[in-house]
């Protein structure tokens, strides 16, 4: 897909399907943006309409590369911008036996394109003026760059972007989405299978929980949900909307024994996918423990979807902060300091609360905890118990926990022993069994 600018009569932004696009199936359509009228500094106007509908005159197409999709808008101090991801690479299919592929891209680079202010542009980046469709994805346009036809172009902006440090985040490398609207990518397999057989909508499968930008995307989805059913399915044809995680995702391709009767190798593919929660985000020691809402610092879900031409099995595992309310004072590497924050009167109900969002969303929870019995972890540990035991009187769901000191464990027996977590595990799911 493409991204144009109409500077008069109104700012307007487009982003239209490309050539490669079309040739995929998708159909001739574009998203028209503009902020005009009393409420252009607060308010954007988005039309889905046909290609053909399109005046091409004197458009500007803003970035010579291909446009991955859209992030969605961002109102920064009155100034309203379209977020593009302008770069993305292939990390493979995750379910290559599935019917429907199961792409997924890693974000490389995204730009932030002013609606309403032109106070940002950077000319250098604009490939040239088009004055057709004809010249658009044709050798034409190529042409018309290498002789400098219509390449009149102003100083670039000496501005500090005002999102540039938002950029910078969404370009470290773990930023993921999937490129067809087939499938997401910000919930697990069992969910988004169920989720999509009861209400056959793709986007109504995601997580909120992990897509980060789910803020600045919501307009666009709610746009999207106003939509008729044949416009709505347009639309996702196109490709448009991103709904990226951030976290993990690799691919790795085993071969497994071969059996009587197998007339070659069998190939199966292991995906590993780890989704970091949004809600109560933060550097390991600036940002601990629970919030009043439930959500507990660096919350990641990890599923491994292992997949062959016969079977599709997915595992999922969860791990967070402890849910007390708690600070760590500084880097401190040897001696780390602890300090609870609350009573456990005054944290036992978000310490509640997030248990039984556990429970609601993953069934029966066992915790392992894996601090240590020093001085500030066991006061931790000691806390924690506590918390759990209070829970555990209230009978309202089946919760569990097994202390195993991990840093005893690897100072003694090295990291090989600890896959005896494995077995906690195993006995749990027997129980559950």
């Amino acid at each position: 897909m493409h991204l144009y600018l109409r500077e008069h009569p109104v700012r307007t932004l487009i982003l239209t399907t490309s050539s490669e696009d079309e040739g995929r199936g998708c159909p001739r359509r574009a998203l028209v943006f503009r902020a005009e009228g009393p409420k252009a500094a607060s308010q954007a106007m988005v039309e889905f309409v046909p290609k053909e509908e399109v005046d091409f005159t004197g458009l500007i197409r803003l970035s010579a590369r291909q446009i991955q999709g859209c992030l969605g808008l961002m109102n920064i101090e009155n100034e309203i911008f379209l977020v593009v991801v302008t770069l993305a690479g292939p990390i493979g299919d995750l379910r290559p036996s599935s019917m429907k592929t199961e792409e997924v891209h890693r974000i490389q680079e995204v730009v932030f394109y002013g609606l309403n202010t032109s106070r940002y542009d950077d000319p250098a980046a604009a490939e040239t003026s088009f004055p057709s469709p004809t010249y658009v994805d044709s050798a034409d346009s190529m042409m018309m760059r290498e002789t400098g036809y219509l390449n009149q172009q102003a100083q670039p902006s000496f501005y500090e972007h005002p999102a540039a440090a938002i950029a910078s985040l969404f370009t470290t490398g773990t930023f993921y989405f999937t490129p067809a609207p087939v499938w997401d990518i910000s919930s697990r397999l069992s969910q988004r299978v169920h989720k999509k057989e009861d209400l056959g909508d793709n986007f109504a499968t995601y997580d909120g929980r992990f897509v980060w930008n789910e803020y600045i995307v919501k307009s666009l989805l709610d746009f999207r949900d106003r939509l008729d059913t044949s416009e709505k399915e347009e639309l996702d044809k196109c490709q448009f909307i991103i709904l990226a995680i951030q976290g993990y995702v690799g691919m790795y391709t085993v071969n497994l024994p071969t059996r009587p009767g197998d007339t070659g190798p069998i190939l199966a593919t292991v995906g590993l996918i780890s989704r970091l929660g949004w809600k109560r985000a933060g550097t390991r020691f600036n940002t601990r423990g629970v919030d009043d809402d439930g959500n507990t610092a660096n919350f990641v879900e990890t599923e491994t979807i292992f997949s062959t031409d016969a079977a599709c099995m997915s595992y999922v595992q969860i791990r967070g902060s402890v849910p007390l309310f708690w600070e760590q004072q500084g880097l401190q590497t040897f001696r780390p300091t602890v300090q609870i924050t609350r009573s456990q009167a005054a944290s036992q109900p978000a310490f509640d609360r997030h248990f039984a969002q556990q429970a609601e969303e993953y069934g029966a929870v066992h915790a392992i905890n894996l601090l240590g019995t020093r001085e500030n972890e066991a006061t931790l540990t000691d806390a924690y118990a506590a918390h759990l035991r209070a829970l555990q009187s209230l009978g309202s769901f089946d919760i569990g926990i097994t202390h195993y000191d991990f840093h005893d464990q690897v100072k003694k027996y090295g990291h090989d022993s600890v896959t005896e977590i494995r077995y906690h595990c195993l006995l749990f799911r027997n129980h559950l069994i």
